[in-house]
């Protein structure tokens, strides 16, 4: 007998063994649901935005986002010749300059 043919040979014995086959079933049970709901609440990291977008996602015009960016408020990106915004440094920008009216 051949090594992949004993090897193919354990792991029928190991994966047909009704002792694994609850063990495999409660773990799955477990982690599964866990794991699923995981994969469905992770959001892909979101790219770099041009001015335009930029200025949408934070509600203002591209001339107040032009203000912001020069007075250095906001970070940019000039990875071409166009500026770019990372849109963890917008919602950073949103999340300081929030006020409480009362």
């Amino acid at each position: 007998m051949n090594i992949d043919a004993l090897l193919k040979a354990i792991m029928v014995a190991i994966f047909s063994a009704p002792a694994f086959k609850q063990h495999l079933t409660q773990a799955l049970q477990e982690t599964l649901p866990a794991a699923v709901a995981k994969l469905i609440e992770a959001k892909p990291e979101p790219g770099l935005l041009n001015a335009d977008p930029a200025a949408e996602f934070l509600s203002v015009s591209r001339r107040t986002l032009d203000s912001l960016t020069a007075r250095g408020e906001i970070p940019v990106v000039r990875a071409t010749s166009r500026p770019q915004y990372d849109p963890r440094d917008l919602r950073a920008y949103i999340d300081t300059n929030k006020q409480v009216e009362g």
